[in-house]
């Protein structure tokens, strides 16, 4: 229920884009996007590796992750969305009873009923991301492609 809500709230989101993506990196490094999330008075600034051909779509709360170029009939790999902190902590709450649960070094991971792989890791103090990678995806690499930090 809660992650529908949360999906709700991205969609709405989407309406008021944010952009404020910048890409960076050279022939020796990654190219990168930025974006800063912003939810409430805790934004997450999120700085997405784009390298091999991967394209991100940034929303208001949210960033959808494509490996190719975005839009058309390619579908997103992978979601990043900030939350509430109550949100938060009622998916880390639950979080041992899912399956495929594990703890890393910097979030928290589990695998839904569908087969896709959630991940939910603290930013900074007050900032909190949700990363939603597709089943069938090398979920942990993708996870990787990610990012957040504080301003």
């Amino acid at each position: 229920m809660k992650k529908i809500v949360a999906l709700v709230g991205v969609i709405i989101m989407m309406f008021a884009f944010a952009g404020c993506g910048s890409s960076g990196g050279d022939a020796a490094g990654p190219q990168t996007a930025t974006a800063t999330l912003d939810r409430d008075s805790n934004p997450i600034v999120l700085t997405v590796d784009l390298s091999d051909g991967w394209s991100v779509d940034f929303a208001s709360g949210a960033a959808y992750l494509y490996d190719g170029p975005e839009g058309g009939d390619v579908p997103s790999v992978a979601m990043a969305m900030s939350l509430e902190k109550d949100v938060y902590e009622g998916y880390i709450k639950d979080a041992k009873d899912q399956p495929n649960y594990k703890e890393l070094e910097n979030a928290v991971s589990y695998t839904e009923d569908d087969g896709t792989t959630d991940y939910f890791t603290k930013v900074g103090d007050k900032a909190y991301l949700m990363v939603t990678v597709v089943k069938d995806a090398d979920a942990d690499a993708v996870f990787a492609r990610f990012a957040p930090s504080v301003e």
